[in-house]
Formats: structure tokens, sequence, C-alpha cells
């Protein structure tokens, strides 16, 4: 079911991605989706990225991963042990490439790498993390509530600052464009911190949501070599702060002299002992002292804060 947008898509100069996919895994799923999760996987393979999905057999997971066997690709499928995802017993539903002499290196021609992790809990909380674990970038694929739910953890975590990796939706025939308008509007009234290119990107095929995510890193590994660049060999930035006038820096000179004679004499400076008739015994008060130390303080705080320091 090789698509042909990915004939000439073979190779690649970006690094092996480790790339986390999203998708459909119903019986139901339309043949234009299967036939973009197939190019999906296969590109994957042939530009040297591993392939990390829910190892579904049917659906878009099941066309992505055969994909992915075509094209002698590394493979890494996530199960949950005790819940039923989609229907079934969770062995029977993975694709045939994770039970191929228990995931690796199985037969058929099959070259690559495939590795079957198994997650536990309650809920999918824990299956969601191992997806998401290392990934350099999502791709989602058309999918369901369950697709749609991964699909928004990651915008959130991305939102928040969890984490900060390219997220491309596949949006075949148009598929995500209700997400593209709620994103938009939500962003127009105000709801979202982000712009909404900065959390969720759109293509309109597979190819061109895996050249848009080599891109994106490249781009932004550029970014921060520069910046560690200026960081260790540029100048050091000074922060210069309003100094205060000659006739201010006197006026508190002399101000602060006057205290601190005062507040180190020995008349001035000492604590009060004032005899406490209710309580029958004596109390101390300061007050002389806290006036000055108070005085002093603030002057300690202006004289530091009238420099400058290195940014």
């Amino acid at each position: 079911m090789q698509g042909d947008e990915v004939e000439h898509v073979t190779s690649t100069s970006s690094p092996p991605l480790r790339i986390c996919c999203y998708g459909s895994s119903s019986k139901k799923t339309p043949d234009r989706y299967l036939s973009q999760s197939h190019s999906l996987g296969y590109t994957l393979a042939k530009r040297g990225h591993m392939c990390v999905n829910g190892a579904g057999v049917n659906g878009c997971m099941g066309s992505l991963n055969e994909g992915v066997v075509e094209g002698n690709g590394d493979v890494v499928g996530v199960i949950h042990k005790m819940f039923l995802v989609d229907g079934g017993d969770w062995m029977d539903g993975t694709s045939e490439v994770f039970r191929r002499k228990g995931g690796t290196n199985g037969g058929g021609g099959y070259s690559g790498n495939a590795e079957i992790l198994v997650a536990d809990g309650e809920d999918l909380y824990e299956r969601k993390r191992m997806l998401a674990r290392g990934a350099d970038a999502i791709v989602v694929l058309p999918g369901g509530t369950g697709t749609f739910d991964e699909l928004w953890e990651m915008a959130s975590s991305l939102s928040l600052g969890f984490v900060n990796i390219p997220i491309v939706c596949v949006n075949i025939d148009g598929y995500y464009d209700p997400f593209a308008d709620m994103l938009q509007r939500a962003h127009t009234d105000g709801l979202l911190y982000a712009k909404p290119h900065d959390l969720i990107h759109f293509e309109t095929t597979s190819v061109l949501a895996v050249q848009w995510i080599e891109a994106e890193i490249e781009k932004r590994q550029k970014i921060d070599d520069n910046n560690s660049s200026s960081v260790g060999g540029g100048e050091q930035k000074l922060i210069l702060r309003k100094t205060p006038s000659s006739t201010v820096r006197k006026f508190f000179s002399i101000f602060f002299s006057n205290t601190l004679s005062r507040l180190f004499s020995s008349s001035g400076g000492k604590d009060q002992y004032i005899p406490n008739a209710a309580a029958g015994k004596e109390q101390i008060t300061m007050t002389s002292t806290l006036p000055l130390l108070v005085a002093f303080s603030a002057g300690v705080f202006l004289g530091v804060n009238s420099g400058r320091r290195p940014h």
C-alpha cells in the first residue's frame, strides 16, 4: 500500500530521530487514512527514524507498522497489560511485526528491530507516558478519542513547558481542520498562552509532516548552538542602574553618619527598660534603637542597588 509520494523519499541528512505516532486502531478506518499511515511508516524507516506507536494491528496503527516493515525500519510498540484499549487480547491485537521471534529481527525478509513495551497501571497514563518518553517529535494521524486524548495532552504539556518537541497532525482531507479552528478561536478569545502554530502544526501528507519535523528540529538546533556560542564567547551585558546625584548622595551620607553615631552612642543607642506594673517585672523595649536600625538598613539597600551588576 506504499504511496507514490514516498518512492523518492529514501534518504535524509537528518540525524536519526525517535518519532512518536498516534492514530486510529479501528477496522473501519477509511483507505485514504490507511494509505497515508503506511506512507508515514515507510518514510520514517527509509529516513532512518525510529517509529514509536501503540502497536495496533488495525487502522492507522496497523498500516503504519506495515510501512515500517516494508522499509526495514526500527519500531517500538507500547501496549497496556491489563486494560482493553480497543477490544481483544493485547497480544492478539498487536501488529505481526511484534510477534515475530519475540519482536526482534523477525522473519519474512524484515531486517529491522521491533521492540514491544508493556505498560501497567489502572488507566492509560503509564502507556501514554511510555509512548512519549524520549520522543523527538509527535506525528498525529487520524484517530478517535484515544488519539484526541494523546494529542491534547501533549499540546497541553508543550503549552505549559513540560516538553519542547514539535507536534504535527497529518491533516488528510481536512480531518483536523476543526482542531485548527478551535485553537485559533481559543487564541482569538484570549484563552491560549501560546500561538496556535507554536502548539500544533498541520500538514496534508505524511511525507510533508516528516520533512517539516526534520527542518524544525534542525532550525531549533541551530538556534541552540548560536545561543550557546553567545553565552560562551560573548561579552557580559551590564544592567545599568540609575546612580543618585551628588547632592542626594551627600544628603544620605550626612544622614546616615548621624544615624550611626546615635546608634552606637552611649545614650542614644541604649535599649530602655520600662517597668511593667501589671506583670510585676521589667520588659525590654527598643524605642530608640529600632527606628535607627530601620533607617540604617534602608541606607544599605540604597547603596547596594545604586551600582551596576553583570547580567
